[in-house]
This record gives structure tokens, sequence and C-alpha cells, in this order.
């Protein structure tokens, strides 16, 4: 998750009965946050640790392009030009 561009933090899919090339999605799959703060490192100079924020940032631009296209319209939206 992104607070305006900055990373907060996700969550992670776990499976305690399935291997690494196996489907997470059946019964016993447990989500485990992923908190920036349980880092106890700022990500800044980190890059292996901000690679979710990577991905945020990447889905957040996919949202932006799609919801162009669409003409969809944020009530109260004021766009920002930069992170």
């Amino acid at each position: 998750y992104l607070l305006g561009c900055n990373l907060a933090g996700g969550f992670l899919r776990t499976h305690a009965d399935k291997g690494p090339t196996e489907s997470l999605n059946s019964p016993g799959a447990v989500y485990k946050r992923l908190c920036v703060s349980d880092l106890k490192i700022s990500v800044e100079g980190h890059p292996l640790e901000n690679v979710y924020g990577w991905v945020a940032k990447l889905g957040l631009l996919a949202i932006g392009r799609e919801s162009a296209e669409m003409g969809v319209k944020y009530n109260g939206y004021t766009r920002r030009t930069e992170c």
C-alpha cells in the first residue's frame, strides 16, 4: 500500500503446506502483514526491501492509466505530477 507516494506496507499470502511452485489459492492459506515499520530500516538505499514499493507504484500507474482511458472522474482529487 502507498500513502501518497510513500510505501506503507502490504500483505503476503503464505501456506504452510504448499511448496514454492504450488498455488496458494486453497484452504489453509493465510495473509501475513508486511509493514515498512517492521523492517526497522529506512527503505531508501535498500533496493531489495523496497521492491514492494516498486510493485505498489506500478499498480498505481496501471490504475491511473486504465482510469484515464475509461474517462473515470474522481471527485475532489487533485492531480500530483511528482512522487
